[in-house]
């Protein structure tokens, strides 16, 4: 059995398939390599009048070769780190100093499914599921001192900030899907190839830290890694 480092994701192209023997079957390990555009993946943009966004990273891969044998389990092994942009503006008549340090909260996740679903992520009857992944966010910050109100909501001035806090490391949310159900290897050993579809969505969000009257926005974003190792394992 071969076992590769999360960090060390070989560049394999879309045709390429690893075979690797087992006690009576074998495994074939298959990867996506995810095109530089679509590995950042916005879930949540203040610019955005609807807000929360629904993206769907599309993953194409090879259908299982049923002439090997049965197939028993499918393997989904990626990584990905969500990043954030901060913004806030005192809007009360008191400045904020000294610097306060503010916590806010931001829950991801990432469904795995046969197609792009607009069903909420919470629905016990999400069809075509194949697994979901939560990553939880909770960061804090200490905003730089601002004054009073300016008189503008611009995140600008004195009385506002925007910052960049960008993520604590790159991918660092792992995500290690195994599934078994025959639903799921039926299809997977139907056709030429397969697609699969990665749903991140940006889930509550919350603030807290200075007292008064002030107004916020986040930019949250999903960046996954290069590679989507997909491993058919069969008898």
């Amino acid at each position: 059995m071969i076992h590769r480092p999360l960090a060390l994701f070989t560049s394999l192209v879309l045709a390429v398939c690893t075979f690797v023997g087992i006690a009576n079957g074998g495994q074939v390990i298959v990867s996506y390599q995810v095109p530089p555009a679509d590995r950042e993946q916005t879930l949540y943009d203040f610019n955005v009048s609807t807000g929360t966004l629904d993206p769907n990273l599309a993953v194409t891969i090879p259908s299982f070769d049923t002439s090997l044998g049965t197939l028993t389990s499918v393997r989904i092994l990626t990584n990905m780190t969500p990043t954030w942009f901060v913004r806030a503006e005192n809007e009360s008549i008191f400045p904020i100093t000294p610097a306060q340090p503010v916590t806010w909260f931001t829950q991801t996740q990432t469904v795995w499914n046969y197609r792009p679903s607009t069903q909420n992520p919470y629905d016990a009857n999400y069809a075509f599921n194949l697994g979901v992944g939560v990553a939880s966010v909770n960061a804090q910050g200490t905003i730089a001192n601002l004054s009073a109100y300016d008189g503008v909501t611009d995140y600008a001035g004195t009385s506002g900030t925007q910052t960049n806090f960008g993520a604590s490391g790159l991918y660092t949310h792992v995500f290690n899907l195994t599934t078994t159900r025959q639903r799921e290897l039926d299809w997977f050993s139907s056709g030429t190839t397969r697609t699969i579809f990665a749903s991140t969505r940006a889930l509550p969000q919350s603030w807290n830290g200075w007292p008064g009257h002030w107004s916020h926005g986040l930019i949250v974003k999903m960046n996954f890694a290069s590679d989507v190792l997909v491993t058919y394992t069969y008898q």
